[in-house]
């Protein structure tokens, strides 16, 4: 099933292509900084605004490097995923989202999940309420001791996202990924 609004808009004009005023009209979630730890973290298709965002920090970050650009680029591409929900493996006092390029500090105001690493529940912060429901573990990934036995890592679980800013509201799929 493919998210609702992770494609370009009807017109397939961009940010880049407008100054950024119409894609402002949508909430795209853009990568979040994940810290120096192996956090849980919702993640999404990436949409062409997320690509053409990394692209342009990938242009300014090696700004004179024509080949260390080029090489970003080629790195950002590979990833068809974009890592936007986080709580940077903090004390659950604080969760991160980055959408349209910028990071928001959001408190998780309702839900509780017999397991702590699932994000299920509502979140509220600098002027954003984002709602993530209905977990569905889609896999289990495992790993293998010196033994040969296999034991678990981590795992995935579908979810539904709902953000609200204002009068805007996306509602889309989003992939919960657990471990490292």
């Amino acid at each position: 099933m493919k998210p609702k609004f992770l494609t370009t808009v009807a017109t397939g004009l961009t940010c880049a292509a407008l100054s950024c005023s119409a894609a402002e009209l949508r909430l795209w979630p853009t990568t979040v900084g994940l810290g120096d730890c192996v956090a849980t973290i919702i993640r999404a298709p990436k949409s062409t605004f997320a690509q053409e965002l990394e692209e342009r920090e990938c242009v300014e970050g090696y700004q004179g490097d024509r080949t260390g650009a080029k090489n970003c680029i080629r790195d950002r591409r590979r990833d068809k995923a974009v890592a936007f929900f986080t709580d940077r493996c903090g004390d659950g006092q604080e969760y991160f989202i980055s959408l349209n390029g910028v990071e928001y500090t959001l408190t998780k105001i309702t839900g509780k999940h017999p397991q702590d690493s699932l994000y299920v529940g509502s979140y509220e912060g600098q002027g954003l309420t984002v709602t993530v429901s209905n977990p569905k573990k889609t896999k289990t990934r495992y790993e293998k001791d010196e033994q040969g036995q296999r034991y678990s890592i981590g795992a995935l679980y579908s979810v539904t996202v709902v953000i609200v800013r204002g009068h805007q509201r996306e509602e889309f799929v989003g992939e919960i990924v657990t471990g490292p």
